[in-house]
């Protein structure tokens, strides 16, 4: 994993970070800096639920029933 000067391994957010990180979600917002309490855009958002749908489909999770 990345190193990020600003999430430290015992932050709140660094399991998120690393799963972001591992399954291509974000790239951080330079080599050094994930920038956790920085304000995403919308087109950030819908960028990291795109990529986050795209790999629960890669995997191969079975589509939910819809009742």
């Amino acid at each position: 994993m990345k190193k990020f000067i600003d999430v430290s391994k015992n932050a709140e957010c660094a399991a998120a970070v690393t799963w972001a990180l591992e399954n291509n979600v974000t790239s951080g917002t330079s080599e050094t800096t994930f920038s956790p309490d920085d304000i995403c855009s919308r087109g950030q958002i819908v960028t990291f639920l795109n990529r986050a749908i795209n790999k629960k489909r890669q995997i191969g999770y079975p589509k939910q029933k819809t009742v």
